[in-house]
């Protein structure tokens, strides 16, 4: 009987000593994924950086790893310090996002630290039908990519005024591109970067040569612009939150001089002598 109690004794021992080995498991030996060893973090926080275009960022609040139980690393995970993946942008966009977007240490004015957030889009073309000057026309997108207009174009210049519509989507029949911006605060500087964005690209020397005019450009304030920048050319718009020199330039490299008519003689002024409520509803 004393074996008997001994061998009893000596199988609950091995039983309980196992049972409390396999509940601890963790704390020794071979840890599972997530519970032990360098904690994962960015899981989450850094997946959803990536997904609102964040850049250069890595993610910091996922999951420490505790002891609690196994936590599996998320798949495609990143470990402490990583960088998050490059948005490919949208299908939508036509463009790269991270060439949309200025990087850290890029000197683009930006407004409160965010990004321009550039989106070009290829829009369905409308009847380009010549309709009264001054009178007032509707567009399908915000800025125009083409539609009706007035039979007059405006010249290929830069305007301190907003000139009507009306007249700059004629300009876009001609394959200009044309930049237009509203900030009610001001923004010189952006503007300015425009001006310089604009300088830097190339002659076209077709219209050098037949009408003495250097580019089909048109930067203008619009303030019936649904955001701080835009560029249209036609068929094509591309709208941001500020000016990124890389995406206009990319925009007006794309889309310069692709249109129904190709005429590089420039219009008049035609904020000169405009009457009031020009393009304006009635």
């Amino acid at each position: 009987m004393r074996s008997s109690c001994l061998l009893a004794l000596a199988s609950w021992i091995l039983v309980g000593c196992g049972g409390e080995t396999h509940s601890v498991s963790g704390a020794g030996g071979a840890a599972p994924a997530g519970t032990g060893g360098s904690p994962s973090r960015g899981g989450t926080a850094g997946a959803a950086g990536a997904a609102s275009g964040g850049l250069g960022g890595h993610g910091d609040g996922g999951s420490d790893g505790g002891s609690g139980g196994a936590m599996p690393e998320p798949e495609g995970g990143l470990s402490d310090g990583g960088s998050s993946p490059t948005d490919a942008g949208s299908p939508e966009a036509g463009l790269p996002r991270d060439a949309a977007l200025p990087r850290e240490d890029s000197n683009v004015p930006r407004r409160d630290g965010a990004a321009c957030h550039a989106v070009e889009r290829a829009e369905t073309l409308a009847p380009g039908f010549h309709v009264d000057p001054c009178s007032y026309v509707t567009w399908d997108t915000n800025p125009p990519s083409s539609g009706s207009h007035y039979p007059t174009w405006a010249a290929y210049q830069e305007y301190t005024t907003p000139i009507p519509r009306g007249f700059w989507v004629h300009d876009l029949e001609h394959g200009a591109v044309v930049i237009t911006y509203n900030c009610p605060s001001g923004c010189d500087a952006e503007v300015a970067l425009a001006r310089q964005t604009i300088a830097a690209i190339p002659d076209d020397t077709t219209c050098i040569q037949t009408a003495g005019v250097r580019l089909r450009f048109v930067l203008t304030p619009d303030p019936k612009l649904d955001v701080a920048f835009a560029a249209s050319a036609w068929g094509y718009t591309l709208k941001a939150d500020c000016f990124d020199p890389a995406a206009f330039s990319a925009f007006i490299s794309a889309h310069y001089d692709h249109a129904p008519e190709d005429i590089c003689s420039s219009g008049p002024d035609v904020s000169i002598g405009l009457p009031a409520g020009c393009g304006e509803p009635p």
